[in-house]
């Protein structure tokens, strides 16, 4: 089922009078009923978890860098050419190079989900005329 589009392009440009009646909502917020009718019919507001690819497509992804590319295509220029040693170098360096941004990203997206397994964010909200701290999750178009 898709979720309808219930934001407002340039709602920043409206008058706050505009942009409640929009939403249908007053400035004393939403009543709890109305934000779990909302809840229902538009979704949590989530961030959509993004398919992970697997380890070996992150590791390929490191020889997608321009400078990675000249220095494959100068390796395969000195083996063409002969010269084992510059070939050999080369390599090397593409490789270690590989290496250690494969790591480097490995480890900081395991330290990005961990943060994100952490984190609960909140936000103030007028249900019912009353200021509330909800989670994020239970936001809703109107709040």
């Amino acid at each position: 089922m898709k979720k309808p589009n219930i934001i407002i392009q340039d709602a920043y440009r409206l008058e706050s009078k505009d942009v409640l009646a929009f939403y249908k909502t007053t400035l004393d917020g939403l009543n709890d009923a109305e934000s779990v009718s909302r809840i229902s019919r538009y979704g949590s507001n989530n961030l959509k978890n993004l398919k992970k690819s697997p380890i070996i497509f992150k590791f390929f992804s490191q020889f997608k860098d321009l400078m990675i590319i000249l220095l494959i295509v100068s390796a395969a220029i000195a083996l063409y050419l002969g010269d084992i040693r510059t070939f050999s170098i080369l390599i090397a360096i593409v490789i270690i190079n590989a290496l250690i941004g494969f790591i480097q990203e490995y480890k900081a997206d395991r330290v990005t989900e961990s943060l994100m397994s952490l984190m609960v964010p909140e936000a103030k909200v007028y249900r019912s005329g009353q200021l509330e701290v909800v989670e994020a999750s239970k936001l809703v178009p109107g709040d």
